[in-house]
């Protein structure tokens, strides 16, 4: 029988003698230097196990989950096609998102037929609104006088309407070719009391606060006329005055209270102011005064107004109604 040889370690051997029933252990000497290395293996290992799976459908779900919607753009994801679509939105697209205008255009399209918009010329322009290309220098040329205006006649032309007289009114005239004529207005100017005035305790004439005209001009020719109605205690009476520019020459008639106890009916030939007063019998009375007239305003310029007071200074109020007038009208003279 052979020995029997373990190796314990690389530096020791034990040995076993089968005959002598003896074990001896035996050291080894020093390790030699290792062998070349191998050649590498060309057989692959084993496939490993297979990774998690991620299905068309997952992948397209992903997609889908990260488009965002913007003011101007809607996407939209369809999972049975796939497909993504982008739409603008109604009103998304700003002025800054346009293609840059040369300057003095304005979008439109003059070219024939349907097609994409174009920056039009100020003639293109006016050739797609139907606007004569020297229509601005027409009109230039037809306003020559302050207040004139422009008449389209039967024929179609546009023409100058010179501006009228002072005081003029354009009236439809079908007498004339350009259907209307300036005339003298017909109706006079005219302001009156929308609420009562009181006044106590004074004998000073005053401006009404409502009856006066505007400022006339110097050597304007007016036709007048004014209505007032008063209430007032025996104690106070009425006072009035019609005051006008300096110069001033009229003639009018006066109805009603006049001076004192004057009769009605009287022509006055003279300037202004014109005054009377209101004399009550008893208790509070009410008094009114109709004056009618024509005024020649001289070199001086100015307004014709009302005046009154109190004839006799007492605390109770005298009353100017609502409802007094004055009215004016400028004559073509």
């Amino acid at each position: 029988m052979s020995n029997e040889v373990n190796v314990l370690s690389r530096t020791q051997i034990i040995v076993v003698e089968p005959l002598s029933k003896s074990v001896s252990i035996i050291s080894a000497g020093p390790m030699g230097p290792p062998g070349p290395p191998g050649a590498d293996s060309t057989v692959p290992g084993p496939e490993g196990p297979p990774g998690p799976s991620y299905t068309d459908e997952q992948a397209q779900d992903a997609v889908g989950a990260i488009l965002v919607n913007s003011v101007s753009v809607n996407l939209t994801y369809f999972d049975s096609t796939p497909s993504i679509t982008a739409t603008i939105n109604n009103d998304g697209v700003g002025n800054l998102k346009l293609a840059n205008m040369a300057n003095n255009t304005i979008k439109g399209r003059v070219s024939s037929g349907t097609g994409d918009p174009e920056d039009l010329t100020p003639a293109q322009a006016r050739t797609v609104m139907d606007v004569p290309q020297n229509a601005d220098a027409v009109l230039k040329s037809l306003f020559t006088t302050k207040g004139d205006q422009v008449i389209r006649k039967n024929d179609g032309t546009i023409v100058r309407f010179p501006v009228g007289a002072d005081t003029q009114v354009p009236i439809a005239d079908s007498t004339v070719d350009l259907g209307v004529s300036w005339k003298y207005k017909s109706l006079p100017d005219i302001t009156w009391k929308v609420v009562a005035t009181d006044r106590n305790s004074t004998t000073t004439l005053a401006d009404d606060p409502d009856l006066t005209t505007p400022t006339l001009a110097a050597g304007t020719k007016v036709k007048f006329k004014a209505f007032l109605w008063w209430a007032t205690p025996t104690a106070a009476d009425f006072k009035y005055a019609f005051t006008g520019p300096a110069g001033a020459f009229l003639a009018a008639v006066r109805i009603g209270g006049g001076p004192g106890a004057a009769p009605a009916g009287i022509v006055i030939p003279t300037g202004f102011p014109i005054t009377g007063n209101h004399v009550e019998t008893s208790g509070t009375q009410f008094g009114a005064l109709l004056m009618e007239g024509v005024c020649q305003i001289a070199g001086t310029a100015g307004p014709i107004k009302v005046q009154w007071a109190q004839n006799t200074s007492n605390g109770t109020n005298t009353t100017l109604m609502q409802g007094s007038y004055l009215e004016w009208y400028t004559l073509p003279l």
